[in-house]
């Protein structure tokens, strides 16, 4: 009975199938920013958030489908039909959560390069901006007419948009993580105060037997009193299985 109390199956399904559906929103987003040229940034750390813990929840999910095939026993609460329900739910994630998440990590390689070259030219301007000619003007602006400076001046706000958007994404991210121990711990919490309850549950019980085994000693031998407690565990064994 304990187990089924503390069957937490259909919870971590849920869990893993809200990550496997908020890691394809954010692919989708992710492909839609690049193709309106906006910035990404966000969307990777979200992206990559949403990857680890699909990989860390899929593989505590699979060890769970491992138990039920091969060791059962351990769950005697649950039918067969059940366990093999359970497994079905599993495999039909292993098929459907690997493909997403080789889509994240193709997009994060293309991330990788562009990055590193998004990197270089960053270098190149900021080596170009700190240099001075004797008049005291930057070496890239002084050729520049008014037109060009303004797109300048437009590339400079876009790269911060962009570092405020990986701001914001790792923002979110630890936002998410958060979420995720606050509703761990609410689930903990539960569990202790079934806990808690069981064991006040129980030392009512305890209670009322040693009651009863205090007026029996009063009045009763010692044969009776011994059979009587032998009785009592047992039956307060068989309650507690």
């Amino acid at each position: 009975m304990a187990s089924k109390k503390f069957d937490r199956f259909y919870d971590d399904l849920n869990k893993l199938e809200q990550l496997e559906d908020r890691l394809s929103n954010n692919l989708n987003q992710k492909n839609l920013a690049i193709k309106a040229g906006e910035p990404t940034g966000k969307y990777e750390y979200l992206i990559q958030s949403s990857v680890d813990s699909l990989r860390d929840d899929l593989s505590k999910i699979q060890r769970l489908a491992f138990v039920y095939q091969n060791e059962p026993h351990q769950h005697p609460d649950l039918t067969q039909k059940e366990r093999q329900k359970r497994v079905q739910k599993i495999e039909e994630l292993e098929q459907r959560i690997p493909q997403l998440l080789a889509q994240a990590k193709q997009s994060s390689n293309a991330d990788n390069i562009s990055g590193k070259q998004r990197g270089y030219n960053q270098y190149d301007d900021e080596e170009r901006n700190y240099n001075r000619d004797e008049e005291g003007e930057f070496e890239d602006t002084k050729a520049m007419d008014e037109r060009q400076l303004i797109t300048k001046n437009k590339k400079i706000m876009n790269d911060q948009d962009r570092q405020l958007d990986e701001i914001q994404g790792i923002v979110s991210s630890i936002k998410y993580e958060n979420q995720n121990m606050q509703d761990e711990l609410g689930h903990q919490n539960v569990i202790l105060s079934k806990i808690d309850g069981d064991i006040e549950r129980n030392f009512q019980r305890m209670v009322k037997v040693d009651n009863k085994l205090k007026k029996l000693i009063a009045s009763s031998n010692h044969w009776c009193i011994w059979i009587i407690i032998i009785i009592e565990i047992v039956i307060l064994i068989l309650v507690n299985i």
